[in-house]
């Protein structure tokens, strides 16, 4: 049996795979005189819009939220869907057609007219384009100049825009994420002024790049000016004018920094050495410490260089609960307004006085940096007067209410 199958296999073989090979041809020979209908599916097929003016005369503005692209599924003959491609087909929405839920039907026709007429369109993966309106809304924005590189040593670049404002219009969403607009200049090595026209970059609030495709500026090239101005270093000096309430004192005035960097005009900062801040505090008793912008004295044409643009000042106030008990003599007391011809007699007299400082500056203390003294005004003849004794010495040091008598002679 079995010997029998396969010796009809065998048996004729070449005679047999001519027989197959020639059914094979006269199939496909049939096939092509007879063109049957087949059937095909185009994808990402891109959806046109017509008549979009129809929407920007009610002051609105679209974005697609489906149906930009599409597939679709076509039967016809196969000679001709065998050549058909998707840019074959054009397949667009009617915006005069949107509909009150926003959605637009999409039509499909073949650009070739014979096309057409040969095939059918079975069924589309979406058959309205759904769209989301708003309302387009105008925004001024400002430019930004951002200068990156370093100009050249002892330079410094400022840098002004024109136009300062650019109208951003668009869909309120798409608008409202325009952060800010930025005009990049390249500054490095630079030492002479310049003006370069520059592409306007539009950033979000995280920094990022947006696609200027989903709005519209009216300029996007703006004119920088860049300014290389010399720079100077120049001293800081605060002019203080402080005093404490009885009991405390003001240690001497700390401050930071001493000294800044400024740009300007050549003419104007040659003569320029120092700024000075004026400061003024009073009935202190405890320490004070405030920052102060320099922008106000920086001198009109400059420009503040440095990074820290304040001084910080700091007064430090502390009580005076440390006393010691001295012997004056009256030789060490001034005689403040003493009519003129009048002199001391008992100078070699004495008086005791208590001193309080701050804790630690009584124990070296000498009489002549209290600034002793005696306001001599009522004296008006020669004779003995109670002459109550002040200490001046800017506050470090006060002393115990104490009157001495000191006797005077005229000529």
């Amino acid at each position: 049996m079995n010997r029998t199958v396969k010796d009809f296999f065998l048996q004729n073989i070449w005679l047999k795979l001519l027989s197959v090979g020639i059914a094979i041809l006269a199939w496909c020979t049939i096939m092509n005189m007879s063109d049957p209908n087949i059937t095909v599916t185009l994808r990402n097929i891109s959806v046109n819009k017509i008549n979009e003016q129809s929407v920007v005369d009610e002051n609105m503005i679209y974005d697609v939220v489906s149906g930009d692209t599409i597939s679709i599924t076509v039967t016809g003959p196969r000679s001709v869907l065998q050549q058909l491609t998707k840019d074959d087909v054009n397949a667009y929405i009617d915006l005069k057609e949107l509909s009150i839920t926003n959605a637009c039907p999409i039509h499909i026709s073949f650009k070739n007219a014979s096309v057409a007429n040969k095939v059918e369109v079975t069924s589309k993966s979406d058959e309205v384009m759904v769209l989301s309106l708003e309302e387009m809304v105008t925004e001024n924005k400002q430019v930004a100049v951002v200068l990156s590189g370093a100009a050249a040593e002892g330079y410094y670049a400022i840098s002004s825009v024109s136009p300062l404002l650019i109208e951003v219009y668009g869909s309120e969403t798409q608008v409202s994420k325009v952060e800010r607009l930025v005009a990049n200049v390249n500054i490095d090595g630079q030492n002479t002024s310049f003006i370069k026209t520059v592409e306007v970059i539009p950033y979000d609030k995280d920094n990022n790049v947006l696609d200027a495709t989903q709005f519209t500026l009216k300029d996007n090239k703006v004119s920088v000016s860049v300014e290389l101005l010399p720079t100077k270093n120049i001293n800081v000096v605060v002019d203080a004018d402080v005093s404490a309430e009885y009991g405390f004192a003001c240690m001497p005035l700390e401050q930071a920094p001493t000294s800044i960097t400024i740009a300007g005009p050549p003419d104007i900062i040659s003569n320029i050495t120092e700024i000075t801040i004026p400061y003024k505090a009073e009935n202190l008793k405890e320490t004070v410490a405030e920052n102060i912008s320099l922008t106000e004295y920086i001198p009109e044409g400059c420009h503040l260089v440095s990074n820290i643009d304040s001084v910080s000042v700091t007064i430090p106030v502390v009580m005076l609960d440390e006393s010691r008990e001295m012997t004056v003599n009256v030789s060490n007391i001034a005689m403040r307004n003493l009519p003129s011809g009048f002199s001391t007699v008992n100078k070699t007299s004495s008086v005791h006085i208590r001193v309080w400082g701050a804790e630690g500056t009584t124990g070296n203390l000498t009489v002549s940096s209290l600034g002793l003294y005696a306001d001599c005004s009522s004296v008006k003849a020669p004779g003995s007067y109670q002459l109550k004794i002040n200490c001046d010495n800017g506050g470090n040091y006060i002393i115990d209410d104490v009157s001495a008598n000191i006797v005077f002679s005229a000529p």
